[in-house]
């Protein structure tokens, strides 16, 4: 017997406690209806699991504003428009790592989405490093691309897609993925109807009929009174509702209350916003980070419109043409140091930038050299100083330098001039250098953008 009764005991406790454990609420932060705590996947692949909104774990070094800041600098975001200023929808993007192969641009590729509105944000890039994205529109058989190259942070790219800008090399956007029509309604299956057993017949339907006119009906029950209150309490009817009572920390949570607290804090953990009013103006995303600037070498062509070109001066400083240009034309001179056609245009450029900078005119010139930074200077100051050029030099990026690129350049020396929207107004022929006639043509330009009279 004093076995049986401890036999009995030992069944009770492990029944209290399996129900104890069963009734465990989720945390506060989980979000209704999710038991799992598993963290998310990762993305891209091999990059942090762990969102941006959410606090780091403890041990790792690592507070929620350092993890914020660490999350808001691998970040590229922007919008994808096309040349009438329109959001294509469910653009695809393609995000090559330029780094992985130095000037092949055949690196890891991520493949990413615009969502309805054209907007995009990419996250968990590596700072500092160089990234082409590939926008792809298709609209039946044309397809529409666009490319630009970035370094995060940056959270004010635009990509602007054409159908002359789709070559041949021009990755096809993936195939969406086909979804079952949600307006075909799903049909319950009928309801089969079971034969009574074997020797059993069919009750049959009992009919419904109305009483007969002399019956009478019984009027329905009225449902009991309640109770009145002792006679040792006097009902006392308050002439204004009693103060509301603030709410103690103590005071019992309903499960409602939970669920829509937790609904919000869901709502707000996002650390960027893009509203429907677009990226860069003043209704746009707020972060908590000082205003992100492009490194050089930096440039974004679109059709016959210069959108970017960031260069490094001979000082080491960034040279933006949206910030520091001061003319109301550019003439853009591709050259090196050791390019004898450079040299001798080189003086009838210094003719045209002492005549025409009191119109608008700014001369640039980009200068590839080769070496280190410190000899690609050397090499051009020696020869500002013998040629005595009046006009400010940056330094191009190489062979891989994404202005020579974008501009296509063939040969040096190669003019292009531009006005302050960045139009291509005119180029020297590709191939073919510069020659006097060429000098010629772009005076002539020069001075009719200027409003100035023929010579």
């Amino acid at each position: 017997m004093t076995r049986n009764r401890w036999l009995i005991g030992v069944s009770l406790s492990v029944v209290l406690v399996g129900c104890v454990g069963s009734g465990q609420k989720a945390p506060p932060g989980s979000p209704p209806g999710l038991g799992s705590t598993a963290p998310p996947p990762a993305w891209p692949p091999g990059g942090p699991s762990r969102p941006s909104g959410m606090a780091p774990p403890p041990g790792s070094g690592l507070t929620k504003t350092s993890a914020q800041a660490e999350a808001a600098s691998g970040l590229l975001a922007g919008q994808v428009l096309d040349r009438l200023n329109r959001r294509p929808a469910g653009a695809a993007i393609q995000v090559v790592d330029l780094q992985e192969v130095p000037g092949n641009a055949t690196g890891a590729r991520i493949e990413v989405s615009a969502d309805s509105k054209g907007y995009f944000i990419i996250q968990g890039l590596k700072p500092g490093r160089s990234y082409q994205l590939i926008a792809r529109q298709k609209d039946g058989t044309r397809l529409f691309s666009g490319t630009v190259v970035a370094r995060p942070p940056d959270p004010r790219l635009t990509i602007f897609v054409a159908e002359d800008l789709a070559g041949s090399e021009t990755p096809q956007p993936p195939e969406p993925t086909v979804l079952p029509n949600k307006n075909i309604p799903i049909k319950p299956p009928a309801a089969a109807l079971q034969p009574p057993e074997t020797g059993q017949p069919m009750a049959a339907p009992v009919p419904i009929s109305a009483p007969p006119a002399n019956e009478v009906v019984p009027a329905p029950i009225a449902p009991l009174p309640a109770a009145p209150p002792p006679a040792t309490a006097p009902l006392v009817q308050p002439t204004s509702p009693p103060p509301a009572q603030p709410a103690s920390s103590n005071s019992a949570i309903k499960p409602e209350r939970i669920a829509s607290s937790t609904t919000a804090l869901a709502a707000g953990s996002p650390t960027l916003s893009i509203p429907s009013g677009g990226i860069g103006r003043s209704n746009g995303p707020s972060l908590d980070m000082p205003e992100a600037t492009v490194a050089p070498p930096a440039c974004v062509l679109v059709g016959n419109r210069l959108e970017s070109l960031v260069l490094r001066d001979l000082d080491g400083r960034p040279w933006d043409f949206k910030k520091d240009r001061r003319g109301k034309v550019v003439l853009l001179d591709f050259w090196y140091s050791t390019c004898r056609p450079c040299l001798n245009s080189i003086p009838d450029l210094v003719k045209l930038q002492g005549m025409y900078e009191p119109f608008g005119l700014q001369i640039v010139g980009l200068a590839y050299e080769s070496g280190s930074f410190d000899e690609q200077v050397r090499k051009v100051r020696a020869t500002q100083s013998k040629l005595r050029v009046n006009y400010i030099s940056l330094l191009g990026g190489g062979d891989t330098c994404p202005v020579r690129q974008q501009f296509d350049v063939q040969s040096f020396p190669s003019l292009v001039l531009v006005d302050e929207q960045g139009r291509i107004l005119w180029r020297s022929r590709k191939g073919e250098g510069v020659s006097r006639n060429a000098l010629g043509e772009a005076e002539t330009e020069i001075r009719r953008r200027l409003n100035l009279p023929n010579r």
